[in-house]
């Protein structure tokens, strides 16, 4: 224990942090009851909308992208499958979201590529 650090100085969470927690046990919940065989939550993403609605779930061993509702964790939808054509994952094990929907996956193992997933759809908006 640090020895400038006391009781005192303990604060609450800040609301954005208090979230983030409960994103975090809702995301870990949800992996833990939907990923089948080996899967596990290989990366996790926020999706840019105010009220960050829904977080994306990349299972490389699974190779698919679970679109998840972060107020209760229930899973809506996902995309993706084993695989090495375009729209199929190889190990997905990165994965990111820019302001406008955009996903970007990235594969690793012989895998090796980055891949670019559009939102064709209003249904995330």
């Amino acid at each position: 224990m640090r020895e400038d650090y006391n009781d005192a100085d303990a604060r609450p969470l800040p609301s954005a942090a208090a979230n983030l927690s409960r994103t975090l046990s809702i995301l870990i919940v949800c992996a833990l009851s939907v990923a089948a065989g080996n899967g596990a939550v290989w990366d996790v993403a926020i999706w840019p909308d105010p009220k960050q609605t829904w977080l994306l779930s990349a299972d490389g061993e699974n190779n698919e992208i679970r679109i998840i509702r972060r107020d209760d964790g229930s899973v809506v939808g996902s995309f993706g499958h084993n695989g090495r054509n375009a729209g199929q994952f190889h190990w997905v094990h990165a994965m990111a979201v820019d302001a406008k929907g955009n996903v970007y996956t990235a594969e690793v193992d012989t895998g090796k590529r980055i891949q670019k997933f559009r939102l064709t759809s209003g249904a995330l908006r």
